[in-house]
């Protein structure tokens, strides 16, 4: 009989909704700078990269953790373990879709200054 793994984190689902909140907040913040200035829209973009990197990380570890846990192996293991590793490809989007909107607005505005 395989020992149930028990994890010392936050669920799946409340991970995948902070993350989503910090990517969804910055997007906006991001792409409403943009219009107003793109240094300011870079820093923001930063601040939401740190942050959506920590989840990243804490997102990562668990699934370490779990995976590595000496009693891993029933079904409710493998599902937890695959819902993790779902939360870090959408921290891991999340983080690819800031720094796009950031290559994004840096391209429209030498297409507005004209190459100077």
């Amino acid at each position: 009989m395989m020992l149930e793994v028990v994890v010392q984190g936050l669920q799946p689902a409340a991970l995948a909704y902070m993350s989503a909140a910090v990517a969804v907040v910055g997007a906006i913040s991001v792409f409403g700078l943009l219009y107003v200035d793109r240094r300011w829209a870079s820093y923001v973009a930063l601040i939401v990269e740190v942050i959506l990197l920590s989840l990243f990380v804490y997102s990562v570890n668990l699934v370490y953790t779990l995976y590595s846990a000496p009693g891993f192996g029933s079904l409710h293991d493998i599902e937890l373990g695959i819902a993790y590793q779902r939360v870090v490809a959408g921290v891991l989007s999340a983080m690819l879709f800031i720094a796009a909107l950031v290559a994004i607005g840096y391209y429209m505005e030498l297409q507005r200054r004209g190459h100077e």
